[in-house]
């Protein structure tokens, strides 16, 4: 297994598929089992590789869950062969795989997503782009002449004042956008949702790639079909890698639309959305909500600028406050649980809260906001914050009924 380090192949037999059709292969861990687990082997100090070993049992004694059952993650450790097997065809391609432990991941995917950043990313392409000031372009598939022309424009803008440009490959805004970069000599990164090698031997990419002036990635298996899941969960890594992002033009439902609506909501980048002299348009229902505008007086200065800012944005909730904030009262049970049994320190208090959420209940019970405050001594404020935002992390479901009543979500 050339080039691939035993962390690497611990984290590619727990985390990824090795065919396209391995219906009857054990389902590797998701992105949210994958980020509970690799914290629990820190706060026991262990590392993934150590996983390889003959005596891994052993290692993993006190671990204890249902649905990361000990048999589920040996029958995934298990499958050497394969592994060795898709390893040997994706270099004899040029692609490459790394994982959140390498220099070369991008930093501000793991600092703004933490323990739900991809564990794996495959790539091909000059990966030294993965670190560099970019900027989201991003819009409708079906997008009029003119708005295409527009991010054709911002593309070439984006080149022309030396940054990157990261986009999701599809058709409409993204391809306008990336060629317009591409064709001033600039450099770009996609971030796909399906099938990384056809999309590597497209004509479109090929001179680009050759010249190192881009780089195609994915957290998915490299010839995977077609999701929508996929394709709206694609959505958050490209605007956490980015310093700002840019909506061309948005239908008021999609992939577009959804992703913008998240970006609002949790603050990952500036978000600026093209103007509108329809006050009706989805457009101007993302201004409405908070997003910055972008006027072609804007576009007059240095791209870089769209990283501030022109809306004042609210003020931080409860579940922004991190462990180098001031230690309020709401929160210092928490703390002094996170330091008594040194977990992960690059994780936040909510990171630990999920860690603990998971570890208290099982996926068929059902919970109320009171009594999660109540063993985990905290304030219902902060319960209330936290329970909303795992919410909108797909980790908990809220249920139908007038009373407040939550379980985790059941696993895929």
């Amino acid at each position: 297994m050339n080039n691939i380090t035993p962390s690497t192949q611990a984290v590619l037999l727990l985390t990824s598929s090795f065919s396209k059709h391995a219906r009857n292969e054990e389902k590797p861990l998701s992105v949210s089992e994958w980020g509970l687990f690799a914290a629990w082997l820190h706060v026991h100090k262990m590392k993934p590789e150590d996983l390889l070993e003959k005596d891994f049992e052993e290692n993993l004694k006190d671990w204890s869950d249902e649905t990361i059952s000990l048999s589920r993650l040996k029958k995934l450790l298990n499958r050497g062969a394969a592994l060795a097997l898709a390893i040997e065809k994706w270099q004899r391609i040029g692609l490459w795989v790394i994982t959140r432990s390498d220099k070369e991941y991008p930093q501000n995917i793991k600092r703004k997503l933490k323990h739900l950043s991809p564990p794996i990313l495959y790539g091909i392409g000059n990966k030294d782009l993965l670190n560099v000031p970019t900027i989201a372009v991003t819009g409708s598939r079906n997008a009029d002449k003119t708005n295409l022309n527009y991010a054709y424009e911002i593309g070439g803008k984006i080149a022309k004042d030396g940054l990157a440009l990261v986009s999701g490959g599809a058709k409409g805004v993204d391809e306008y956008a990336m060629q317009g970069t591409l064709d001033h000599g600039g450099n770009g990164i996609v971030i796909l949702a399906e099938d990384l090698l056809k999309y590597s031997l497209s004509s479109k990419y090929r001179n680009a790639l050759l010249q190192n002036n881009l780089v195609l990635i994915s957290p998915y298996y490299p010839e995977s079909s077609f999701s929508v899941a996929n394709a709206m969960a694609r959505n958050k890594y490209i605007y956490t890698l980015s310093i700002a992002s840019v909506i061309v033009c948005s239908n008021s439902s999609g992939g577009t639309w959804t992703g913008a609506n998240e970006v609002l909501k949790k603050q990952w980048t500036p978000l600026w959305v093209k103007e509108s002299s329809d006050s009706k348009s989805p457009n101007q229902i993302l201004i409405n909500a908070g997003a910055n505008v972008l006027t072609q007086g804007v576009l007059k200065n240095h791209i870089q600028d769209l990283q501030f800012n022109t809306i004042v944005n609210k003020a931080p909730t409860l579940f922004d406050i991190d462990e180098d904030d001031t230690v309020e009262e709401l929160v210092k049970p928490l703390i002094e649980e996170m330091v008594a049994i040194e977990f992960n320190s690059e994780l936040s208090l909510y990171d630990f809260f999920i860690y603990k959420l998971e570890h208290t209940f099982k996926h068929d019970d059902i919970f109320k906001p009171k009594e999660v405050e109540e063993l985990f001594e905290l304030k219902t404020a902060q319960i209330n914050e936290w329970l909303i935002k795992s919410e909108i992390d797909n980790i908990v479901v809220k249920l139908d009924g007038r009373a407040r009543r939550y379980k985790l979500k059941d696993p895929l």
